[in-house]
């Protein structure tokens, strides 16, 4: 599975939640691929064609919609939660924070550090009537499929 796939299983299991201040993009694979047609077929100027989500969500606000939700879950500093993550899976913490700092996470300065300029992007989808929905929209569906398909388990 994926990354953030991972660790919500995890915060589900274990019941607490690394605070971490960054914000997520979540872009479905439907917008990318009519966004990549629609800017394939009508570019007018060579450039850089970032495709994200220009209504990204914080990771803190993905916290509050799981316990909205129904899950139980506790936040702690992100190093209280890599050892604990550590001490029940084996895992190494230096791993766990290899993971974030190449998801573009820095857990020392609390700052998401990678930007994209999606102007070129907006400029050339300006055009169309694609939308993508907030990644908040977005989360919500994702949260529900991966409880009724038993990836996280259902709240009790």
């Amino acid at each position: 599975g994926d990354l953030l796939t991972s660790l919500l299983a995890s915060v589900v299991q274990f019941r607490v939640a690394p605070m971490i201040d960054a914000q997520l993009d979540l872009t479905p694979v439907d917008f990318v691929a009519k966004a990549i047609n629609f800017i394939s077929c009508h570019q007018f100027e060579p450039s850089t064609y970032h495709l994200i989500n220009p209504k990204m969500i914080s990771w803190n606000r993905i916290v509050q919609l799981m316990r909205d939700y129904g899950y139980e879950i506790k936040s702690l500093e992100f190093h209280e939660w890599a050892n604990l993550v550590q001490q029940r899976l084996a895992v190494d913490p230096g791993k766990i924070e290899k993971l974030f700092r190449a998801a573009g996470v820095n857990i020392h300065t609390s700052q998401n550090k990678t930007r994209f300029d999606c102007s070129m992007t907006a400029r050339m989808l300006g055009q169309t009537n694609l939308n993508c929905d907030s990644a908040e929209t977005l989360f919500s569906t994702y949260l529900d499929y991966l409880s009724r398909n038993d990836i996280i388990p259902r709240v009790d």
